[in-house]
Formats: C-alpha cells, sequence, structure tokens
C-alpha cells in the first residue's frame, strides 16, 4: 500500500514538473511574440516579470517535494 502511494506521489510529482515545463515554453513563446510585435520599438519584460512571480511559488513547492522525496530514497538504499 505504501509502494503505490509513493508511486502515485512520484508520477504526480513528475506531472506537475511536465505542467511547469510546458506553461515555461508557452510563457516564452507569449513574451517572444509580444517582444517581435512590439509597437514601440523596445524590449518590455513586464510579461516575463508578471508570469515568473506567479509561478514561483508553485516552483518552489514542487521543487521542494521533489527534493525531500529524493533525500528519503537516497537514505534507503
Amino acid at each position: 500500500m505504501k509502494s503505490t502511494i509513493r508511486l502515485l506521489r512520484m508520477l504526480l510529482a513528475v506531472a506537475g514538473l511536465l505542467f511547469l515545463g510546458r506553461l515555461a515554453v508557452r510563457f516564452v513563446r507569449t513574451g517572444w511574440e509580444a517582444l517581435s510585435y512590439s509597437s514601440f520599438g523596445y524590449y518590455d519584460p513586464t510579461v516575463f516579470i508578471v508570469l515568473g512571480l506567479l509561478l514561483l511559488p508553485a516552483g518552489l513547492l514542487l521543487l521542494r517535494y521533489v527534493v525531500k522525496f529524493m533525500r528519503k530514497v537516497g537514505r534507503r538504499h
């Protein structure tokens, strides 16, 4: 039973990492389009700043969970 829960947690963490990766790619594309079609002619990093601040807490929580899990797995072997 514990191994099943552990496996589900691991799969959830991997799914979360993939989701964050896809979001990052989408935001980079959006920022690149905003940069390419800027009517003012200069780079405005507001999009990246706002989205980075929105993703930071979720990313840190996920990273914390992955590090805890890897330490726990490392202690067993």
